[in-house]
């Protein structure tokens, strides 16, 4: 987690946002394992990627590696 977290400050965050001096980001999808990713190959298991609503927004899970509660 420290390490995810780390590299993201170091790219100072998202491309579509500027970080606390004006200046965009430098994170791009290809920084995400699953993250845009809807209907490709998990990168662990295989299994393709869906993509489901969460509120307002959206994620994106492994079936296999990531099962649903019940």
């Amino acid at each position: 987690m420290v390490d995810t977290l780390e590299r993201a400050r170091d790219k100072r965050g998202l491309p579509y946002r500027n970080h606390y001096h004006g200046q965009p980001g430098g994170v791009t999808v290809c920084d995400f394992l699953l993250a845009y990713r809807k209907g490709k190959p998990c990168p662990a298991c295989g299994t393709t990627v869906a993509k489901i609503k969460t509120g307002s927004t959206a994620s994106y899970v492994r079936r296999t590696c990531q099962p649903m509660p019940s």
